[in-house]
């Protein structure tokens, strides 16, 4: 059996936790919170290429940045049992019983999606300078330079939500304050899902 205690709470972050013979995890005096783990990779370039004289022939900046959420995982192979003397907060992770979940919380019970976001930030310049010589009638040449400066930037940000579930084969939700879902999910796989605001 699973059995989690703390005194002044109890907090899971991007981690697994199983009991192949159910689950009780209780929060003594504080609150629960089984959260997802947020890692952050950034690639920065700024580079340059010269020319002759050293004029900048092409240059490139980037800033980008992507964020990739790891739920954690609370699992009974039976029954789990979830108490909290105050909120409990599932963020962007998976609590699951084959059997019944049964989550009992002092303050609310908040189920909620984790967000990641990407976000690219470029600039890129390119300077062309090319040369030409025509004859344009009898004896008459025409030469000269063309310049010409291309600039392209993007800059975007892309959220993507990571959804909360609930599952187990019968739900029941007690909280002395409120019940939120948002961008979540629950499951009952054999039969009802009970609410109570005590």
């Amino acid at each position: 059996m699973l059995r989690l205690n703390g005194k002044q709470g109890v907090t899971i972050t991007g981690s697994k936790a199983r009991g192949k013979q159910g689950g009780f995890v209780e929060a003594t005096a504080g609150g629960l919170r089984i959260d997802n783990a947020l890692s952050t990779t950034v690639d920065k370039i700024d580079a340059r290429t010269g020319t002759v004289f050293n004029i900048t022939s092409s240059s490139q900046k980037s800033n980008n940045s992507h964020q990739q959420t790891t739920g954690s995982e609370l699992v009974s192979d039976t029954n789990l049992q979830l108490v909290s003397h105050k909120d409990t907060d599932v963020v962007g992770s998976q609590v699951s019983s084959v059997g019944k979940l049964d989550v009992r919380s002092g303050g609310n019970i908040n189920v909620k999606a984790a967000e990641q976001q990407q976000s690219i930030d470029e600039q890129k310049t390119a300077l062309a300078i090319n040369g030409y010589a025509n004859e344009k009638g009898d004896k008459q040449y025409r030469a000269g330079l063309r310049i010409e400066h291309t600039r392209d930037s993007e800059k975007t940000t892309r959220t993507e939500n990571q959804a909360a579930m609930l599952s187990g084969g019968s739900v029941a939700l007690n909280a002395d304050k409120d019940v939120t879902f948002s961008g979540s999910k629950l499951v009952a796989t054999q039969g009802g899902c009970q609410h109570q605001r005590r």
